[in-house]
């Protein structure tokens, strides 16, 4: 009888996800507004009717969208958790990921409000962080380094010491 049962979850699991799917190339072909943005791996676009959700769909290999979305499941509930932009939904392949958007900060906005990352965070780029008003978070996570505890890591600032001095350096050479 147990069998059964999980037979059965399983079966009913799978034609939500077939289900949830065809509701994310919906939301792909006919919500989609304009594109906001565009790495090596993934375009980004605005969704029409709420500024809240962004869509991103992967170019080739879906690997950072499902890293984004397991390193968002993993870090739920966490101390982390309002440090990276939360992911709403992804689809079975792992081509679109649904994802909270984040309004634009400055390099200064990263310094002024002391913004620390765990050390598996391998993006620096001001481009890469996001405000949804109340918190800076990270928003391109989709390539970190592999770690064997990502909750309880080692943080570090942004931009870290290393990088404040290195750019010192860099400006009175220049001066």
């Amino acid at each position: 009888m147990k069998n059964y049962i999980s037979i059965i979850f399983h079966s009913i699991k799978l034609i939500l996800w077939k289900f949830f799917y065809c509701i994310l190339i919906f939301v792909s072909r006919l919500l989609r507004d304009k594109k906001i943005g565009e790495g090596k791996t993934r375009r980004v676009y605005s969704i029409k009717f709420t500024h809240k959700v962004v869509l991103k769909i992967a170019k080739n290999s879906p690997d950072p969208n499902k890293n984004e979305w397991n390193i968002y499941k993993h870090l739920k509930g966490t101390h982390l958790e309002n440090k990276f932009g939360r992911c709403y939904a992804i689809s079975c392949d792992g081509k679109y990921l649904l994802m909270e958007s984040l309004s634009d900060v400055s390099p200064q906005d990263l310094v002024n409000n002391r913004v620390q990352m765990p050390i598996w965070v391998t993006d620096r780029k001001v481009s890469a962080y996001g405000s949804d008003g109340i918190n800076i978070k990270l928003r391109d996570y989709g390539i970190t380094k592999q770690c064997k505890d990502y909750i309880n890591s080692p943080m570090m600032d942004f931009p870290s010491n290393n990088d404040i001095e290195s750019m010192e350096k860099i400006m009175s050479i220049l001066n």
